[in-house]
């Protein structure tokens, strides 16, 4: 996979889809920053662990798209990443998107896990934090980016981006 397809599977993996271009500016001067700050040894390992936190995000309660009828509070991708959120304690993921400060959806009032939805987004997350090898990307194609392939055929098995040339 070659750099600009490894950042825009970034995007696709991250929950939600808007600002495709601050998006992806977003993602590769996170990559450039965590690099500078010697925290990754280069790029291609910054990005790999951007891809993992966006997905972590994803399949987290806060990373779900909210019920029908309820605010989305899921930050822009492009603030996600510029402003590093991705550093963000993961416990602040558990409180699921659409739901108030009472702990009670925000559409009707029913709260969170009573309904499938919610059930599937805690089944998933648990499996993450299990250490489950089984990709759940994201569907469909990137509208951003015309001709992208889906995250389950940029990454390989272990669910890490590979950059050719690169282990």
């Amino acid at each position: 996979m070659t750099e600009p397809e490894q950042v825009r599977s970034i995007y696709e993996t991250y929950p939600r889809h808007v600002g495709c271009g601050a998006a992806l500016k977003a993602i590769e001067k996170a990559a450039v920053r965590l690099v500078k700050a010697k925290l990754f040894p280069d790029d291609h390992a910054a990005r790999r662990f951007l891809w993992k936190k966006a997905r972590e995000y994803a399949l987290s309660p806060a990373g779900q798209k909210p019920p029908q009828g309820s605010n989305d509070y899921r930050p822009h991708p492009a603030t996600f990443f510029n402003q590093d959120r991705f550093f963000d304690d993961p416990q602040e993921w558990l409180k699921p998107n659409g739901v108030s400060g009472n702990g009670k959806a925000s559409h009707d009032g029913r709260p969170f896990g009573s309904t499938k939805a919610d059930r599937t987004a805690e089944s998933l997350y648990s499996l993450l934090h299990a250490g489950s090898e089984t990709n759940h990307g994201s569907t469909g194609g990137n509208r951003c980016v015309p001709g992208s392939r889906s995250v389950s055929d940029l990454f390989a098995s272990d669910d890490t981006p590979v950059i050719e040339g690169r282990p």
